[in-house]
């Protein structure tokens, strides 16, 4: 199921870095499996913000990778949700210049960018 909110002025539904709107979007999830009685996928999107953020996760995560090599050091990315770093793994997996790697511990988990 795929919810598309659209209104004026609904950063509110949204939250600091998206944090909001995981959470709500995790609230229905569970309300519609636990009515259902079984696990059904649920995603909420809210004017657009998630594939702005997706555009602008793969953008950061090539702008990094391009700085590591460019500069031949570690990049460390800030931390991010679980799907954010998903996006920059699958993102630079075909980069053969640099590896990726998780450190750390939610809410501060952050992607890592090394050479070769």
């Amino acid at each position: 199921m795929i919810l598309d909110i659209t209104a004026p002025d609904l950063a509110v539904l949204i939250g600091r870095h998206g944090r909001t709107l995981e959470s709500l979007q995790t609230l229905v999830s569970l309300l519609v499996s636990r009515k259902l009685g079984f696990r059904y996928p649920v995603s909420i999107d809210v004017e657009g913000y998630k594939g702005r953020r997706h555009d602008k996760v793969i953008g950061m995560a090539k702008s990094a990778a391009a700085r590591a090599v460019a500069q031949g050091r570690t990049v460390n990315l800030p931390p991010m949700s679980a799907y954010e770093r998903r996006l920059v793994h699958i993102a630079l997996r075909d980069d053969d210049r640099i590896d990726t790697h998780s450190e750390g511990v939610d809410p501060e988990r952050r992607v890592v960018i090394t050479l070769r």
